[in-house]
């Protein structure tokens, strides 16, 4: 179990995080963490999947399908 002290220093950093329009990832090589701007990382992104010959899709918002597959995940007994 956390301590109170360690729980709430990630709720003030998820708050500042939010209020600020940053992203968290953690770095592609070695332990650290990276922060940077929302609208950056969503570019940075964006140019990633247009080099491989991805195209952005407008209609689709991410949240909203992550959250609509967890509800099928933990609807479904069986995941193949």
């Amino acid at each position: 179990m956390m301590r109170h002290l360690d729980l709430a220093l990630i709720g003030d950093l998820h708050h500042k995080t939010k209020s600020n329009q940053l992203i968290t990832s953690k770095a592609d090589w070695g332990n650290a963490l990276v922060i940077m701007e929302r609208a950056l990382y969503h570019s940075n992104i964006i140019k990633i999947i247009e080099d491989m010959g991805g195209v952005e899709s407008g209609g689709l918002g991410f949240y909203a399908y992550v959250s609509k597959a967890k509800k099928v995940i933990g609807g479904s007994s069986h995941i193949l």
